[in-house]
Order: structure tokens, then sequence, then C-alpha cells
């Protein structure tokens, strides 16, 4: 038995977990079998969660293309997991959803899957540490409520929506064409007798126990998911306002070292706004767009959209226009002394309290960096001497303290410095 590299595709004759060439995961080589007794396995395509590989393999007898996933040997409760999640899957007729052909297991116990074959690559790949253009986020949001309109019509929630389980192919003259991978943990929505109502949990339904199995991606998981709570159509949504608003600014909504620091800013934290999470070279976002992707990923399902069709619908009216910037602040509104409009001098910003910037020239005379650090300045005449006054912070020298400003009780009976020279009227 070989094994073989799901990165640099080199093969080694004994099992080992990682490549020694590049860390990435080493899969049993099962190229060159039979599985089913009629897919003939070709090469390795790439590797999933569960210790999963997925291939390419020829089915004979209707003489195709065929994707194979298989999984390693499973428990009984396992093998019934995976047949369910092949079972609700092969039901989804959606352009929009993978086509599952045939699932079963191996002499030897492994699982497998047999899927459609599609060239192109999962949106992970696509995405790479970019945004995307709005149109296209839209695009893409828009084809993934379609196929989650379909599924929970059928009672399925597919609980690990994320960009890893979003394949982008081409179809026709759309380069943007989505299929949703991955129903393997999707489950019926239907009520269990068995499993206590969120009421009836009482102060422990916050925790994250391990008598409830707790399905999902940290990243993308809804509330309702980390606690080991009931799932709905309302939990897909959550998932799917994680990827949108990866898509349109980059960068996740949570992140965290661990899945603990995850699963509580997923339980307790506020997104950041678009503004605050997009890359410094992203533009404006819509408004409506963000507070269609912050209903998504609200906390309580019931504040979230109640199905993807309305949410869709959501989409479809949102107004595409960049909000204008927002206007000055009033107390940074211009201020004109009386002096310098008796000059013909321009309106300059007001200050912040106590502390006014006094400059020698004009504004064209100061340096980049100093416009940055400092607010626009009052400007004097360059011919006037300067005369710090109390409180005054001058460019050439440190703010003066009250000893050098204020005259002490010994100098009460000295004489005052004369005052400046007013400058000449024009």
């Amino acid at each position: 038995m070989d094994w073989i590299c799901s990165h640099c595709g080199e093969k080694f004759s004994r099992s080992r977990t990682r490549c020694p060439s590049d860390g990435h995961r080493v899969v049993e080589d099962l190229s060159g079998t039979t599985i089913g007794g009629r897919y003939q396995v070709r090469e390795l395509i790439g590797v999933g969660g569960m210790d999963s590989s997925v291939w390419k393999a020829w089915q004979t007898g209707t003489e195709r293309t065929v994707a194979v996933k298989v999984l390693p040997p499973a428990d009984d409760a396992a093998s019934k997991r995976f047949a369910r999640g092949a079972r609700i899957a092969a039901n989804l007729t959606h352009p929009n959803c993978l086509v599952i052909h045939d699932y079963g297991s191996t002499e030897d116990g492994k699982l497998y899957l047999v899927m459609e074959f599609l060239p192109g690559q999962v949106l992970t790949d696509v995405l790479g540490d970019d945004p995307m253009p709005v149109k296209d986020a839209i695009h893409v949001a828009d084809q993934i409520l379609q196929a989650l309109e379909h599924a929970h019509n059928r009672r399925a929630v597919h609980r690990d929506l994320k960009p890893d389980n979003l394949f982008v192919t081409r179809k026709n003259d759309d380069p943007l064409h989505i299929k949703i991978l991955d129903y393997g943990i999707a489950k019926y929505i239907e009520e269990d007798p068995t499993e206590p109502s969120p009421e009836q949990q009482g102060d422990d339904f916050d925790l994250v126990t391990e008598q409830r199995q707790v399905c999902g991606t940290p990243q993308y998981m809804a509330p309702e998911q980390v606690v080991g709570g009931r799932v709905d159509a309302r939990t897909d949504v959550y998932s799917l306002g994680v990827v949108m608003y990866r898509m349109l600014t980059g960068r996740l909504p949570f992140d965290g070292k661990t899945r603990y620091e995850l699963y509580q800013k997923h339980l307790q934290e506020r997104p950041p706004t678009f503004r605050d999470a997009a890359r410094p070279d992203v533009g404006p976002l819509p408004r409506d767009l963000e507070m269609l992707v912050q209903r998504a990923l609200a906390k309580n399902p019931g504040q979230r959209f109640q199905s993807a069709a309305e949410m869709r619908r959501a989409l479809a009216s949102v107004d595409l226009t960049v909000a204008p910037p927002l206007p000055a602040r009033p107390d940074t509104a211009p201020r004109v002394s009386k002096s310098a409009t008796a000059h013909g001098l321009q309106p300059v910003p007001k200050q912040p309290k106590g502390v006014t910037v006094v400059l020698e020239g004009a504004l064209e005379d100061v340096p980049e960096e100093s416009a940055e650090d400092f607010a626009p300045p009052t400007l004097v005449f360059p011919d006037a001497p300067i005369q710090p006054r109390r409180g005054t912070v001058s460019l050439q020298a440190p703010v003066p303290s009250p000893s050098q400003t204020e005259p002490n009780s010994s100098e009460q009976g000295a004489v005052a410095p004369p005052a400046p020279r007013r400058p000449p009227r024009r």
C-alpha cells in the first residue's frame, strides 16, 4: 500500500500523516483501485474534513467522469450519519446544489460518496486574501440563497456553510456559478420529542457540553450551534452572513486564537462595522448591504431573516449607492476672528480648547508631516513679533509653565515688558 501527499503528489511506501517536504496531509493512495465495483479511481483531487479524500474516477457502464469522496472506516453511528447526509444531498435537485449519484461502503469499511465532477475551485481559493467586488458578492450570495431555499423547503439545513463548501465553476457565460458542497452533516428540520426545548434547558443552555455534538466550523457557526441548541433555516442564514462579510470586507467578523475564543465572540460580541473591518484598500461599501449582513448576523435567531427566501428578497432590493461622508461635527465648524477679517484672512477651523498653535509664516510653508500632526493653524503676519500668551503652544518653544508666564509674589512690583507692536493697518 502506498501513500501520497495531497499537495505535491510525492508518494511514500510507509504510512505518515504529513509530507516532510511541504507539511501537507498524506493519504492512502487509491489510484488504480476500483470502488463499489464500478468506479475506477484515477487521481487525487484534494482532501476534506473528517480525514476524507476526493478522487477523480471513471464510472463504467455510464462511461462518465465522477468525483468520489472517500472517508475512513467508521462505527455504526457514524455510518448512519453519513448515510443520512448522503440521502439528504441526493434528494436536492437544484442547479446550485451538487449532484449526488451514489453512496456506499467498501469491503474494508471505507465510506464513499459519488458526485458529479466539475472543473473549478472552492470559493476560498477564488477569494485568496482579497475581498470580492460588490456585484460579484451579491451574485454569489443570491445563488446560495436560492439553493438554501430549495433545501429548507425539503426540511434540510446545511449546518456547515463556508467558502470551503462553496464550489465555483463556469456555466455558460457565468464564470461564478455556485454549487453547494458537503451536506454530510446536514440535518432534517424536525421536532425531536426527546430533545429538551430552550426553556427546559435552563441556566445550562449557554454551555457547550460533551453530551451535545457541536457541528460546524467555528468561524462560521451560529450562536445556537455553539451552545448545542436546535438548528433551523436561520442557522444557515447566520453562516451565509459570515460568508458575505468575508466576501465584502476581505476579513471575518470574528477571529480568535482558540475555538473557545471564537465561540465567545459569536455569543457575545457585535460584528465590527464594514468601515472598521475592511482592509485599507477597500473603498466605501453600500450602507444597505451592511445592514442586511448585520441582520443576518443577529445573535437571536428571531431577529435574523426568518428564511432564505426573505433574505433573498431583501438582497434584491438593496440600494447599492454608497453613502456620502459624514458631515463635520459642530465643534469643528470654522470660526473667523475680527482681526483676521480685518486683514482679509480666510476662516480657520476651531482649535482644541486650551491650546493655540502659532506659526511663523504662511500655511503653505508647513511641511506635510506637520500638517498631519496638527490642526490647521491660526495665521499671523511674519513681521509681527510673537509673544506666547498663557496656554499658548509655540512650535519653536516648549509649552510655558505658570512660573514662566505669571509673576510671583516677589515680582509684583516689577515693570511689565512693553506690549508688542501691532502691525500697521493696510
